[in-house]
């Protein structure tokens, strides 16, 4: 039998080490051992070993090799921590969820699974848009809007504006009352309870970032920006909400904060706003996409 040269690599996870004996041996390497410590992760691998010795097994190739020491090893993979961290998840956030992961993927689904509570947008009842300047609550009740319209279009839609103070403040929303057809109403936020009284159907309420007073005739949605940081502010508007919508998902990689108030905070998650575009912008927040995008986040830090 020939025996090719063995070598040891070290990496700071296993894909790193993985490329480098890749680069070395090629696709035929053999693992022979895999051990993680102290956040580094070392393996001992060699050549291909060809000459018959009549077992009549085949040589397994890096990919199936790698995998096996991988499941088989007494180490996890990945530190959740050291993963998650880069991506905005909080301290409280991630003690919830087990220190190790073999895996992105593993990572990103037992993220999901702390998610509990994810729901599709509704098709009826009064909600009022809450949350910073800047996360696009104006844009996403367009958005919302128009998607109301597309998938439930017999089911009555009425759009109000609190923002009546703000020079231009109802412009926006005006405008695409217009262009969609849907009755758009002005009222000061003391007045909203007496303003929306028993409609029927969906209505949708714009408000001024400052101007909040809470109301028991309406279902407040704290609207969060994906790229969020500030740890502080965000739990702040997710303690007056019910509910959370996430906006300028593609944007943002510090997607950890918003998830993890609304995680503490045990809200479900209506959808994520993946762009402004109208009609547009809004997808359904199934366990699914929010996996497909916390995979893509991981993988790019």
């Amino acid at each position: 039998m020939l025996h090719s040269e063995v070598r040891h690599f070290t990496g700071p996870n296993m894909r790193a080490v993985l490329a480098d004996v890749r680069a070395a041996f090629g696709r035929e390497a053999l693992i022979l051992s895999q051990e993680q410590a102290h956040g580094r992760v070392r393996v001992t691998a060699s050549g291909a070993s060809h000459a018959g010795s009549g077992s009549g097994h085949a040589t397994p190739s890096l990919v199936e090799a790698a995998q096996a020491q991988l499941h088989a090893a007494p180490y996890p993979a990945l530190n959740t921590a050291e993963l998650l961290a880069p991506l905005g998840f909080d301290d409280a956030f991630l003690k919830r969820l087990p220190v190790h992961v073999r895996d992105a993927a593993d990572a990103a689904k037992r993220v999901v699974s702390v998610i509990e509570r994810m729901e599709q947008l509704p098709r009826s009842g009064v909600f009022r848009l809450i949350g910073p300047p800047g996360s696009g609550k104006t844009s996403l009740v367009v958005n919302w809007a128009a998607e109301h319209l597309r998938r439930h279009p017999d089911v009555p839609l009425r759009l109000v504006s609190t923002d009546t103070a703000r020079l231009g403040g109802t412009l926006m929303l005006d405008r695409a009352g217009s262009l969609l057809g849907v009755p758009v109403h002005h009222a000061q936020a003391e007045a909203l309870e007496a303003a929306v009284g028993n409609s029927a159907g969906l209505v949708l309420i714009d408000t001024r970032s400052d101007a909040y007073l809470p109301g028991p005739a309406t279902r407040d949605v704290c609207v969060l920006s994906a790229s969020a940081v500030d740890q502080r502010a965000a739990r702040a508007w997710v303690e007056r909400a019910s509910a959370m919508i996430l906006t300028h998902v593609q944007p943002g990689r510090q997607i950890g904060v918003p998830l993890s108030v609304a995680a503490m905070g045990e809200l479900p998650v209506l959808a994520l706003g993946t762009s402004a575009d109208v009609p547009g912008g809004i997808a359904d927040c199934s366990g699914e996409k929010l996996h497909q995008l916390l995979l893509d986040r991981i993988e790019e830090s």
